[in-house]
Order: C-alpha cells, then sequence, then structure tokens
C-alpha cells in the first residue's frame, strides 16, 4: 500500500513539475515577445521620423541617426544607416543585432544576426 501511494505521489509531483516547467517556457517567449515588438516599435519610429526629414527636405539636424534606451532592462542602441536601422543589444556574451531595411515606400525586411 505504501508503495502504491509512493508511486502515485511521484506521478502527482511529475506532473506539477511538467506544468511549472511549461508556464516557465511560456513566461519567457511571452517576455522575449514583448522585447522584440519593442525593438520593432522604436525601429519603425526612428525610419518613420528621419525618412519624413529627409523626403520633406527638413533640418537635417533633425535626423536621429543614434539613440540609446534601456527596453525590459537591456541597453538597446539604434542606429539608422539609411538603408536600414540597427537595433543592437547583448544577451550574455554575444551581441545581437536587430536590422529594418526600408526605403522612402516603407519597410522592406527585417533580419536578426548573432555575433
Amino acid at each position: 500500500m505504501a508503495l502504491v501511494c509512493f508511486g502515485l505521489l511521484l506521478q502527482v509531483v511529475s506532473l506539477i513539475s511538467l506544468y511549472a516547467q511549461e508556464n516557465l517556457s511560456l513566461y519567457k517567449a511571452n517576455q522575449q515577445s514583448i522585447f522584440d515588438l519593442s525593438c520593432y516599435s522604436q525601429m519603425r519610429g526612428l525610419m518613420q521620423h528621419n525618412t519624413e526629414i529627409r523626403l520633406c527636405q527638413y533640418n537635417q539636424d533633425d535626423l536621429v541617426l543614434t539613440k540609446t534606451m534601456q527596453i525590459q532592462g537591456v541597453d538597446v542602441t539604434f542606429t539608422d544607416y539609411e538603408t536600414y536601422v540597427d537595433a543592437t543589444f547583448y544577451k550574455g556574451s554575444r551581441t545581437i543585432h536587430y536590422k529594418l531595411y526600408y526605403d522612402f515606400k516603407g519597410v522592406k525586411g527585417l533580419d536578426v544576426f548573432t555575433e
């Protein structure tokens, strides 16, 4: 009888640990998704701002070519290179680059690079 109870207890503990692990994975994926969307939103804003200045021939001093901000506690540097915006941040010992390619009509593509 004690062996059966012990077996049931092990199964319950296994199910609880699987459930907790699944929830943790979903939480981490959600946090990464929020981070990615925040970076993309900032990159699009920078792109639109600078494209308007270039197309309308406003004062070139108003261009925002480099901007650094914190997103979820991570320092991200955004740099506009006229044909793409680069978002650079560090994750552990790796350097991650999100590159948003664009022209005067809008967004053309998005790439992710790791160094």
